[in-house]
């Protein structure tokens, strides 16, 4: 067994600090949603998503794609959601075999009135924590991750511009 290390020092502190952040950052954001809400930190980016979908909701396989929840644990937060009234589950009209999640009027309600919170939870939490100019930079370290990583910004929301386009 080999004792050389992979990362450096530096680099596996800087490692360590990200991994404690960003757990550190969804337990805030999930607390804060749930007291002001009832909603988990997952629940609204599944509802988040649906919103943006101007009512055609999305099917399981877009939302576990963009979610990356395995299909068992998106199934259950899809349940819970529709026992709050705020999803609903449809059958496409392309693929019966095929689920669609819709928002529904309370769970746009919900997702309107928790966006204001939830903004500024992370403007708080995180935004503000960032200086200025490590905005940019930040942003094309994690646009890199995930083009690395998974599928493709694109190919999981047609509907928006890829990353590489905000960039310019």
């Amino acid at each position: 067994m080999t004792t050389d290390l992979i990362v450096s020092e530096r680099e596996s502190m800087t490692w360590r600090a990200f991994m404690r952040a960003n757990l550190l950052l969804d337990a805030y954001i999930d607390a804060g949603l749930q007291a002001a809400s009832g909603i988990t930190h997952s629940g609204f980016i599944v509802i988040s998503l649906l919103a943006e979908s101007n009512g055609s909701g999305k099917s399981m396989t877009e939302l576990a794609a963009h979610t990356q929840f395995s299909r068992s644990r998106l199934s259950h937060l899809i349940g819970r959601l529709e026992t709050s009234g705020w999803v609903e589950r449809k059958s496409s009209s392309n693929d019966r075999r095929s689920q669609i999640a819709v928002l529904t009027e309370r769970g746009m309600a919900i997702y309107e009135n928790t966006s204001p919170l939830y903004n500024s939870i992370v403007k708080e939490l995180f935004i503000d924590k960032v200086p200025y100019e490590g905005v940019e930079l930040l942003q094309r370290i994690f646009i890199n991750i995930v083009n690395t990583t998974g599928p493709k910004v694109s190919e999981i929301d047609r509907d928006r511009p890829t990353f590489e386009m905000e960039l310019g």
